[in-house]
């Protein structure tokens, strides 16, 4: 199975980019990375991740993309339904420009809808995925709470499920920051 690191991630946008760009499109292209690929581009996340994922967003004009799944696919990418994502409603506002190859634009979720999206999956490795990478340098978690819960209006399913969620999250994330105020201690 193909595991991606950072640089095997990195080579795989810029090879569908370049093949994008190589058949000589007209249009501006968008592509949202999202999930562990997101995290250990942005986010120093040190481990690999077995795809990369896409939101289904692409955007442009439909008659070019004959072959891009088998594209995207030989690459490891892995395309993921916006409507399945549990996504705060305002991402596309806060979307972070990853890359700019011509016309092909790579972009990122924002911090924060990366960590409601990691959350409100509920995984365990999700967690660690977000307390074991810089993201929550990058935020402020009272803020996260307020999006996450705001987001939870309007996902589909059992409320609780969510709220165990973020439960689930900030205990991880207390957890994270007394092992990182005892290695502190210890150093210093």
């Amino acid at each position: 199975m193909l595991q991606f690191s950072d640089k095997e991630i990195r080579k795989a946008v810029n090879i569908v980019c370049d093949e994008f760009n190589r058949k000589n499109i007209k249009q501006n292209v968008y592509i949202i990375i999202v999930g562990a690929a997101s995290l250990i581009l942005r986010f120093n996340l040190k481990r690999t991740t077995s795809d990369i994922d896409i939101l289904e967003t692409i955007s442009a004009n439909h008659s070019i993309f004959g072959g891009l799944g088998q594209l995207l696919s030989r690459m490891g990418f892995h395309i993921v339904s916006e409507v399945m994502m549990n996504l705060h409603p305002d991402y596309p506002k806060r979307l972070e420009h990853y890359e700019q190859k011509e016309q092909v634009h790579v972009f990122t979720l924002h911090p924060y809808d990366l960590a409601i999206s990691k959350i409100g999956r509920g995984f365990g490795k999700d967690m660690e995925d977000i307390v074991n990478s810089d993201l929550l340098s990058h935020i402020d978690i009272g803020k996260l709470e307020v999006l996450y819960f705001e987001a939870v209006n309007y996902w589909i399913g059992d409320e609780r499920k969510y709220e165990t969620s973020w439960n689930l999250f900030s205990e991880d994330y207390a957890r994270k920051r007394t092992s990182d105020r005892s290695e502190s201690e210890v150093s210093g």
